[in-house]
């Protein structure tokens, strides 16, 4: 099965049908620890075709360019040494490999997906959101009646569109990726909501997403463009953060909810046992407030503006321990340019199952709290207040 495979990628390089290839669940004997999913695609270089890799590590991504028969050698080591699921698109099917022990499933079903545009660097990026025939994006203000993105809106599409490459290879790496349950804290007007649950099914999954929004004619107005678009299982649902009572979730998004309501939603998600946990926190200000520097500290915190970062800083880091203390193991990084957005850190939680110090990565908060002054906060005070949820 593992050389069927390995000719159905190798057919389909040479045939110019390769849409994506992915590789996850990393075995516990790889070779490379911290090398966590493989992606590949096909480019077309001034020296002819190669085969395009995106190697995500957990701290880092390095893209290489390989010839055909040098990317079909790469792959088969990966699957016998480092990864036990890959996933093989083409236009015309979908191929799953499966390690079982010391032998191999191997699935194919046909591909009703849209066909991705190959990649040229002498052309514009084939991007994950086509602007083409979207009723969603048109009816978001996104684009013009014609399909193309409004000028204005340029930079809020390339952010969308950077998200969904987040989204993907998150989702990708996750052990079970078909009939998710999704809940996107803060939707909003939905941009985000609606990009997700659009790429999703495009890559043959199923997924079932809620976006929690606090205000009705926003709610209405997502609901609306949803029937219209025929997205049957994306629903729009008015509450607060705060009062939404979680059901079974698979992945939990927050997205710019401000201050505090970060908070709420990594404590659902903690909550709900979320397998994928996603926010890009918005203001950190109940830490500002709580923060009272020691003398040694004042003088590089006596202007407000240094004062902030740091407590951005501070939040940021004690969130993501308490996420590691709940078993989750966590990412902080900038994911996306400063030029369109302000807020541009974003937090990542995958859930495992391995066994977790927590008296020790508590220590680390308390130290941390220590060191800058703060009095509580919020996401820790929920959990210590409250050590069931």
């Amino acid at each position: 099965m593992l050389l069927n495979f390995i000719d159905y990628f190798r057919e389909s390089v040479a045939e110019k049908s390769l849409q994506k290839l992915s590789l996850s669940k990393p075995l516990p004997t790889r070779s490379e620890e911290s090398l966590r999913n493989v992606y590949a695609r096909l480019v077309q270089l001034k020296t002819g075709w190669q085969v395009q890799f995106t190697l995500r590590y957990s701290f880092r991504d390095v893209i290489k360019n390989l010839s055909p028969e040098a990317a079909e050698a790469a792959l088969l080591s990966w699957l016998k040494e480092d990864f036990a699921i890959a996933n093989l698109h083409t236009t015309e099917r979908v191929f799953t490999l499966e390690r079982k022990k010391t032998d191999y499933l191997l699935r194919q079903v046909k591909n009703n997906t849209v066909k991705i545009p190959l990649f040229t660097n002498n052309i514009e990026k084939a991007r994950r959101l086509s602007p083409n025939n979207t009723i969603w994006l048109h009816r978001l203000g996104i684009t013009s009646a014609k399909g193309g993105v409004l000028k204005e809106k340029q930079a809020k599409f390339k952010q969308i569109d950077k998200y969904l490459e987040i989204m993907e290879g998150l989702i990708g790496g996750l052990p079970q990726q078909n009939d998710l349950q999704i809940i996107d804290m803060g939707a909003g007007k939905g941009y985000l909501t609606f990009a997700l649950y659009d790429l999703l099914k495009r890559n043959n999954q199923n997924p079932t997403i809620f976006g929690i929004e606090q205000r009705k004619d926003i709610v209405e107005t997502a609901n609306y463009i949803a029937e219209e678009s025929s997205f049957e299982q994306l629903k729009f649902i008015e509450n607060t953060i705060d009062s939404y009572v979680i059901p079974s979730v698979d992945v939990l998004i927050a997205l710019h909810a401000c201050d505090t309501a970060t908070d709420e939603a990594l404590a659902k998600g903690i909550q709900g046992g979320a397998k994928l946990i996603v926010v890009a926190p918005c203001c950190h200000k109940q830490v500002r407030r709580a923060m009272q520097p020691p003398a040694s500290l004042k003088p590089a915190l006596q202007h407000g503006i240094l004062l902030e970062r740091q407590a951005e800083l501070a939040t940021d880091a004690i969130r993501a321990l308490v996420l590691e203390k709940h078993g989750y193991t966590t990412k902080v990084f900038e994911f996306i340019a400063l030029e369109h957005t302000g807020k541009n850190v974003m937090i990542t939680a995958v859930r495992h199952l391995k066994k977790v110090d927590k008296a020790a990565i508590q220590a680390q908060i308390e130290a941390l709290k220590a060191v800058f002054g703060i009095e509580y906060q919020t996401l820790d005070r929920l959990f210590s207040v409250s050590p069931g949820l």
